[in-house]
């Protein structure tokens, strides 16, 4: 669908979000008759990123948990659930990625990254929007500080960092900036993933 240019146009089954397909296209453009294989190294490969990527979370956030334990968790309980299905291991890798970078990097671009990798997750699963909202309603909750306006009084103010709207517009930004190019690239996309 992507080589002729007619994807989310008319098609039956494309509920997907597109990175999915543009994924496939590349491998299959670059593995050939590999694809399958090539799909299922990329499979694993994203699940071991992910696996590493919770790893630093849990210890960042100052949990101790042993590399096998974890190990162990991961392939029982969520590997098995990602094995065949690329889309949502790449929204997992990409949302994990976009937590771990927002809460735990010390870059000044983080709300960028974290912005662009969650529209990567959304446009690989649109289920992660949950996710990239309770993460940013997260983070924005920790920028702000609840005060009582005295001993006395009932009445609570919210205060915010003086940077608080700028990450906000900045995540915003670059999450919509991504969504925009994908409705652009793929006029039909978002008809067809909400209402198929």
């Amino acid at each position: 669908y992507l080589r002729h240019g007619v994807l989310y146009g008319g098609q039956p089954y494309c509920s997907q979000g597109p990175v999915i397909y543009v994924t496939g296209f590349i491998m299959q453009g670059v593995f050939g008759r590999y694809f399958q294989q090539s799909t299922v190294l990329l499979n694993i490969l994203l699940n071991v990123i992910t696996l590493a990527l919770i790893y630093r979370i849990i210890k960042a956030e100052g949990f101790q948990v042993s590399k096998g334990v974890l190990a162990l968790a991961y392939v029982l309980f969520i590997y098995p659930t990602a094995v065949g299905w690329l889309a949502s291991v790449i929204s997992m890798t990409c949302i994990t990625a976009a937590y771990y970078v927002l809460f735990h990097s010390n870059s000044r671009y983080k709300t960028i990254f974290y912005g662009l990798l969650s529209g990567i997750a959304l446009l690989s699963k649109f289920t992660s929007l949950i996710l990239v909202v309770f993460f940013t309603l997260k983070y924005f909750t920790r920028m702000s500080v609840l005060r009582r306006a005295g001993r006395r009084s009932n009445s609570i103010t919210l205060l915010f960092s003086k940077n608080f709207f700028l990450q906000l517009a900045v995540i915003t930004l670059s999450l919509f900036v991504l969504l925009i190019y994908a409705q652009v690239l793929f006029p039909n996309v978002y008809t067809y993933t909400f209402y198929s």
